[in-house]
């Protein structure tokens, strides 16, 4: 169980007020109340930024251009990493999840990069494998920033410089 420093902790109440009120208003539950998929949120230059995937109604067209376009660039720069084959699967899949959208949506807020940004972004879901290998070579191709992500389930990820502190 984390400490009451634990972010998680910390936040926790304020936090998901902000993921149901964000749901509400963009409509991300089904008829019965309950979550369609993450929902990624974060904070650059006092403007909330927020994330979903690429199955969510909430995803624009937007999203998936700037998605496609980053796939196709980690395929180049990073093919130990992603797959050249079948570019749709996992690991490759991670540039349409709630995550991504949420770093490339900061990333347009700022004028085009991530450069010299320390972010927290706080997740309602628990990163998942494809997140946890592909994430760091995201960062590096938005500009290097620093970002701490904090899911609702497991502990939090920092990374930097192409890696996992």
């Amino acid at each position: 169980m984390p400490g009451p420093e634990h972010p998680r902790n910390r936040w926790s109440r304020w936090l998901w007020e902000i993921f149901d009120q964000l749901r509400k208003r963009e409509g991300l539950n089904d008829l019965f109340g309950n979550k369609e998929g993450p929902v990624a949120w974060t904070e650059i230059n006092g403007e909330e930024i927020f994330g979903v995937n690429s199955k969510s109604r909430a995803y624009k067209s937007e999203d998936r251009v700037a998605a496609r376009k980053l796939r196709a660039t980690l395929i180049e720069k990073y093919p130990g990493v992603m797959r050249i084959q079948n570019i749709g699967q996992r690991p490759n899949d991670v540039v349409f999840h709630g995550e991504t959208t949420a770093l490339l949506r900061a990333k347009e807020k700022n004028g085009g990069t991530l450069a010299g940004q320390n972010l927290t972004v706080f997740v309602d879901w628990a990163l998942c494998d494809s997140c946890l290998e592909v994430l760091p070579k995201i960062g590096l191709e938005l500009g290097n920033p620093t970002v701490t992500f904090v899911p609702g389930i497991g502990e939090p990820r920092t990374m930097r410089n192409g890696d996992w502190d």
